[in-house]
């Protein structure tokens, strides 16, 4: 299986998630850090970007885009609106549902089909069986599949599964994942919510959930198939005492004595050393 290296559009789109959850740029420098390594933003990249995020710019693409997607966006969404019976909604409403599902479309801009395939191949050599056909989203969205994952990875972290049902109910099967994998040791901001995936609200979000469980795998003894880079193993250096002892009498270039250089002859401040 190939390794998974993001691209900057995918780092962005994590980025403006953790925007999205109020999360200081340093915060999300760290989580990429610790995730990509060396494929991570740079930390004043991270800035400038949550800079441009408080600034209302949402666009994930180096090049500019023309406000033609969004003023059709906009009227779309409004004519959709007056069509069907909102009454009771009141203009500023109006907006905000706009608002939303343009918010909506620049975050899952940042899909990438190419990972999300990786994710379904990785799901079927898991379970040991072919998925049903369909969208990525829709597979995924009754949480059916997500139970059964978790479960073959740690069996018994799902109690009920809800093959069929209410949205309400089907909701339920994803709010069980989310706990089982956050128990599973995945961080919390890395786990997305509910209508991120049930609502197709954030979609990329999913998809980093999910590579975050993939990884966690190595940490747990999964000899299984495996999703993402391989984690970094600890380096732990540890020193006897006689290493330690002797480490003491080493003095710094600037701990006042240094071949013959020292701090004899200076004057008050402003003066120079005389040698």
């Amino acid at each position: 299986m190939s390794i998974f290296v993001p691209n900057k559009v995918y780092l962005r789109g994590i980025l403006l998630h953790y925007f999205i959850q109020k999360k200081s740029a340093a915060e999300a420098r760290r989580n990429l850090v610790q995730t990509y390594d060396d494929n991570a933003l740079s930390d004043m990249t991270c800035r400038d970007w949550f800079r441009r995020f408080k600034n209302n710019d949402f666009e994930l693409e180096d090049k500019e885009r023309s406000g033609a997607l969004k003023k059709f966006q906009d009227k779309e969404l409004e004519q959709l609106l007056d069509e069907k019976d909102f009454t009771s909604l009141s203009v500023f409403r109006k907006k905000e549902v706009v608002g939303q599902n343009y918010r909506t479309s620049i975050v899952n801009a940042a899909r990438n089909k190419e990972q999300e395939t990786e994710v379904l191949a990785w799901i079927e050599a898991v379970l040991g069986e072919t998925l049903p056909p369909g969208n990525y989203d829709d597979i995924l969205k009754d949480g059916v599949i997500l139970c059964n994952l978790i479960n073959k990875l740690a069996p018994g972290s799902v109690k009920k599964i809800q093959s069929k049902g209410t949205n309400f109910q089907l909701m339920e099967n994803i709010q069980r994942f989310q706990a089982a994998i956050k128990n599973y040791g995945v961080p919390q901001e890395e786990i997305f919510q509910t209508a991120d995936l049930f609502e197709k609200r954030n979609i990329p979000q999913v998809t980093l959930c999910l590579y975050a469980l993939g990884r966690l795998t190595q940490k747990h003894g999964w000899t299984g198939p495996s999703l993402g880079p391989k984690m970094a193993e600890e380096n732990k250096r540890t020193f006897s005492n006689d290493q330690l002892r002797a480490s003491e009498g080493h003095l710094g270039l600037q701990m006042g004595y240094n071949k013959g250089a020292s701090q004899a002859g200076h004057g008050g401040f402003g003066n120079t050393r005389h040698m």
